[in-house]
């Protein structure tokens, strides 16, 4: 299966604690990064300076990276203040990168079995971008960028209404519950997920940090056990890591949604134990699995 990522690259700074590690980072980076280490064939179409292509092709382990230039590459900075706790965090960013048209990436996607749109903030394409994307390919959407917006560097989120109108235009919608509760307006899991499915998308992966996930399709409800961590070393990337096990275990698993979702579920929690990105095979998912006693393939 050939997967495409769309969304900028760039260049994260984390710190946890007080220990900071510089390093790629944005949505394209982990979710790339770990479904090329599932065993994906994986193209990145993102927006970044041409002179960082090497470090970004080494970072990702992906050779087909599509580089839409930018003069700078941007910035973005993830800090946790308690390395105990990986749900809260602190995000400023120096945004550098153009945003992307359809005729930047029409092109590139015509052979293409789904697209990841991977926006970084709201600003990085359109809803219309990611509705002609989907005339063209099956489509799947990281929705926080799209109510991420930078004001004097600090990340803040706003205009709510540019989310859900892109979730029409998706197959597979992937969120947090907070960012669920924001584009809705309701603190009410199953509600907001309704009012999403009824935007047009087909599957919400709703992730809820250490109580695990659920996914809901307008006939069937999934409860997704959490896995707990054999340590917290780095969370983030751990929800773009969580959709590229999920769209690696659809495959895995014959489209079944309940089995992606808890193979995405191990996949997010491997993706904390370790700095940076994930980067195990299949097959280390699938034994962490059968040591939790579940075997997928029964």
């Amino acid at each position: 299966m050939k997967t495409g990522i769309i969304g900028p690259l760039c260049i994260d700074e984390i710190i946890i604690g007080k220990e900071r590690t510089v390093q790629a980072g944005g949505a394209s980076f982990y979710a790339g990064r770990a479904l090329s280490a599932l065993g994906d064939d994986v193209r990145i179409i993102s927006s970044f300076s041409p002179e960082d292509m090497e470090f970004f092709k080494k970072e990702t382990r992906c050779s087909d990276i599509i580089c839409i230039g930018s003069e700078r590459t941007t910035r973005f900075v993830n800090e946790y203040p308690d390395p105990k706790d990986p749900d809260t965090r602190i995000q400023h960013a120096e945004i550098n990168h153009k945003s992307l048209s359809f005729e930047d990436v029409g092109k590139h996607i015509e052979e293409l079995d789904i697209v990841l749109a991977g926006p970084l903030f709201h600003s990085d394409f359109s809803d219309g971008v990611i509705r002609k994307i989907a005339r063209t390919v099956k489509t799947a959407l990281l929705a926080q960028g799209l109510i991420r917006h930078s004001e004097n560097g600090k990340v803040v989120w706003e205009e709510p209404q540019n989310a859900a109108n892109a979730m029409r235009n998706a197959d597979y919608v992937f969120l947090d519950d907070t960012e669920l509760a924001f584009i809705f307006g309701s603190h009410d899991i199953k509600r907001a997920a309704k009012l999403a499915l009824e935007k047009g998308a087909k599957v919400v992966a709703v992730t809820l940090g250490k109580d695990g996930s659920l996914l809901f399709t307008k006939k069937r409800e999934y409860v997704i056990r959490p896995f707990v961590p054999e340590k917290l070393s780095d969370p983030t990337g751990a929800g773009d890591s969580y959709a590229a096990g999920f769209l690696h275990g659809l495959k895995l698993f014959g489209g079944d949604i309940g089995k992606a979702g808890i193979f995405a579920s191990m996949t997010a929690t491997i993706s904390i134990e370790t700095k940076g990105a994930f980067s195990k095979p299949a097959e280390y998912v699938i034994k962490r699995l059968e040591r939790e006693g579940i075997r997928l393939f029964a």
